[in-house]
Protein backbone atom coordinates (compact mmCIF):
# COMPACT_ATOMS: atom_id res chain seq x y z
CA UNK A 1 0.00 0.00 0.00
CA UNK A 2 2.95 2.44 0.83
CA UNK A 3 4.79 1.81 -2.42
CA UNK A 4 0.77 2.62 -4.28
CA UNK A 5 0.75 5.42 -2.43
CA UNK A 6 4.16 6.47 -3.17
CA UNK A 7 4.21 5.87 -6.76
CA UNK A 8 0.77 7.72 -7.07
CA UNK A 9 2.32 10.86 -5.38
CA UNK A 10 5.59 10.31 -7.40
CA UNK A 11 3.39 10.20 -11.02
CA UNK A 12 1.59 12.99 -10.32
CA UNK A 13 4.37 15.27 -8.88
CA UNK A 14 6.53 14.35 -11.50
CA UNK A 15 7.66 17.97 -12.95
CA UNK A 16 6.43 19.85 -10.11
CA UNK A 17 5.75 19.75 -6.70
CA UNK A 18 6.96 17.88 -3.07
CA UNK A 19 6.14 15.13 -1.72
CA UNK A 20 6.08 14.58 1.96
CA UNK A 21 5.78 11.14 3.50
CA UNK A 22 5.11 10.93 7.35
CA UNK A 23 4.65 7.64 9.74
CA UNK A 24 3.07 7.76 13.04
CA UNK A 25 3.19 5.31 15.60
CA UNK A 26 -0.66 5.30 17.62
CA UNK A 27 -1.76 4.06 20.37
CA UNK A 28 -4.96 3.11 21.41
CA UNK A 29 -7.26 3.41 24.96
CA UNK A 30 -6.20 -0.85 24.50
CA UNK A 31 -3.24 0.23 24.57
CA UNK A 32 -2.41 -1.37 20.60
CA UNK A 33 -0.33 -0.21 18.82
CA UNK A 34 -0.91 0.73 14.97
CA UNK A 35 1.03 2.87 12.50
CA UNK A 36 -0.31 5.79 10.54
CA UNK A 37 0.84 6.80 7.03
CA UNK A 38 0.29 9.80 5.52
CA UNK A 39 1.30 10.95 1.88
CA UNK A 40 0.65 14.59 0.88
CA UNK A 41 2.03 15.31 -2.28
CA UNK A 42 2.01 18.94 -3.91
CA UNK A 43 1.32 18.02 -7.36
CA UNK A 44 -1.22 18.88 -10.20
CA UNK A 45 -4.14 18.59 -7.96
CA UNK A 46 -7.64 17.18 -8.12
CA UNK A 47 -11.42 19.03 -8.45
CA UNK A 48 -13.99 17.74 -6.74
CA UNK A 49 -15.57 15.37 -8.83
CA UNK A 50 -12.07 13.60 -9.16
CA UNK A 51 -11.65 13.24 -5.27
CA UNK A 52 -14.85 11.01 -5.04
CA UNK A 53 -13.22 8.90 -7.72
CA UNK A 54 -10.29 8.54 -5.60
CA UNK A 55 -10.57 5.09 -3.83
CA UNK A 56 -13.23 3.51 -6.58
CA UNK A 57 -12.38 1.30 -9.40
CA UNK A 58 -12.13 3.23 -12.91
CA UNK A 59 -9.77 3.78 -15.87
CA UNK A 60 -7.13 6.43 -16.09
CA UNK A 61 -7.25 8.27 -18.77
CA UNK A 62 -4.33 11.39 -19.93
CA UNK A 63 -7.44 14.17 -19.70
CA UNK A 64 -5.03 16.42 -17.34
CA UNK A 65 -2.24 16.29 -19.89
CA UNK A 66 -0.07 13.71 -17.95
CA UNK A 67 1.57 10.69 -19.06
CA UNK A 68 0.61 8.63 -16.42
CA UNK A 69 -0.77 4.87 -16.86
CA UNK A 70 -2.59 2.44 -15.17
CA UNK A 71 -6.10 0.84 -14.88
CA UNK A 72 -7.02 2.84 -11.41
CA UNK A 73 -6.99 -0.38 -8.93
CA UNK A 74 -4.38 0.71 -6.89
CA UNK A 75 -6.04 2.74 -4.09
CA UNK A 76 -8.89 0.77 -4.83
CA UNK A 77 -7.30 -2.31 -3.48
CA UNK A 78 -5.29 -0.66 -0.67
CA UNK A 79 -8.58 0.54 0.58
CA UNK A 80 -10.14 -2.95 0.73
CA UNK A 81 -6.80 -4.07 2.37
CA UNK A 82 -7.28 -1.29 4.94
CA UNK A 83 -10.92 -2.07 5.75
Amino acid sequence: MLINLLSNAIKFSYEKGSIILVAKLIKNEKDEDFIQILVNDHGQGMNTEEKKKLFKLFNSDNTKGNNTKGIGLGLCISKMIVE
